[in-house]
């Protein structure tokens, strides 16, 4: 216990610093939309959809998803409400953001490649480095924590290459609203001041990654030589479960790989519960053998259920955090300023948010229905438990 609550401790240093530096650009954020009268002569959502088009983009506004964001595989941008109809320098910078990212993927195709293999090999190094640190850590395989270790370095790199892209598309940002005349100085130096604090919520999370990694002898001290000591036994209550959980992950599988329409909510229901039952399932099962065989089935299992098992390290430490983070988020400024012109704007405007309400959600429907190979490679990976499970079926318990 000595060695884990350092861990315990470590696994929310992101969360923090990336809270920290959300709160700083709200703050900037807000104060400047406080500051500065709603009297450019578009609003943010009409002078990008003027610019838009000339790129043959489509932009979209809506309120169920409150984020702003370029949709690169669909060339649509969509945005909230407070961007879309606000008509001030902090909401055309958010803006002329999102049109930057469209600008990269536009001119520089190669960058934007290797920029949308990046997205999701960051994520795929992180939940397998991850999952391969935890299985590690109960068997201590030979190479498997620098294999880890490799994976968890190689995802932070391709974070830090994706702040280095968002700092491109405000770069290009601050280009297209100097370049339109509108904005006075002291406008774009407003502008500066908001794209650099957003882009700190990136690097935020780069730091605290790179401090965790800093810290990996831990785990290694934590490893030791595995924890797989005498071997344990099931009794037959015990098999019971095992065998219905069993049961319950090839529903899954057949849920997961079928993708029947219709039934996306019930399947990610049923995936959710299976994760939950699967850190019971390798609890049960874990030291039941010790050959190299056994080791690698429930390793694999870990992988594919490691968001659970990191939820679960994280708990102790979940409510000191939201409390931290309950009291910072109060330093965030006024909040969002609901002018009179922004809310005349908005008034005008439902019938455009309805559209693109329609139109963000037929967007995520055929998505679910037609996954992307990366989509699908992860599907894959949430399907790494089923060795296990013929593992157990096949007597490999020795």
């Amino acid at each position: 216990m000595q060695l884990l609550w350092p861990v315990l401790v470590l696994v929310h240093l992101p969360t923090i610093l990336n809270t920290i530096a959300v709160v700083v650009y709200r703050r900037i954020a807000h104060t400047h939309d406080w500051e500065h009268a709603d009297d450019l002569p578009q609003t943010a959502g009409d002078w990008l959809r003027d610019r838009a088009a000339v790129l043959g983009l489509r932009v979209l506004v809506t309120d169920q998803n409150q984020s702003d964001a370029f949709h690169y595989d669909r060339r649509v941008i969509h945005l909230s409400p407070e961007t879309h109809f606000k008509s001030d320098a902090v909401f055309w910078a958010i803006a002329a953001h999102e049109l930057g990212h469209a600008r990269t993927y536009s001119e520089l195709p190669l960058i934007a490649a290797f920029s949308r293999v990046a997205m999701w090999m960051k994520h795929l190094f992180l939940y397998v480095g991850t999952g391969l640190a935890i299985g590690n850590v109960l068997y201590m395989r030979p190479r498997g924590l620098d294999l880890a270790f490799a994976l968890l370095a190689g995802s932070l790199v391709l974070r830090a290459l994706e702040a280095i892209e968002e700092a491109y598309a405000s770069y290009l940002a601050h280009g297209e609203l100097r370049a339109t005349g509108r904005l006075t100085p002291e406008r774009l130096r407003v502008v500066r001041r908001v794209l650099l604090a957003a882009l700190g919520t990136y690097v935020s999370t780069v730091i605290g990654g790179a401090i965790l990694l800093s810290q990996w002898s831990i785990v290694e001290r934590i490893a030791g030589d595995g924890w797989l000591g005498e071997l344990g036994a099931l009794t037959t209550l015990g098999w019971i479960v095992v065998i219905a959980l069993c049961v319950l992950g090839l529903g899954y599988a057949y849920l997961n790989v079928a993708r029947i329409k219709g039934l996306t909510e019930t399947r990610n229901l049923f995936g959710l519960v299976w994760r939950l039952l699967s850190v019971i399932l390798i609890a049960l099962v874990w030291d039941l053998s010790g050959t190299t065989t056994w080791a690698w089935c429930v390793i694999l299992a870990v992988i594919s259920a490691q968001r659970v098992v990191v939820a679960l390290l994280m708990m102790p430490g979940s409510i000191p955090v939201m409390a931290f983070a309950s009291v910072v988020r109060k330093l965030s400024g006024p909040g969002h300023h609901p002018s009179n012109e922004y809310a005349a704007s908005h008034a005008a405007g439902k019938p455009l948010i309805s559209d693109g309400n329609r139109a963000l959600r037929e967007i995520f429907e055929n998505r679910a229905q037609n996954p992307t190979p990366q989509s699908r490679l992860f599907d894959l990976i949430a399907l790494f438990y089923l060795p296990l499970i013929v593992a157990i079926g096949g007597g490999l318990i020795t």
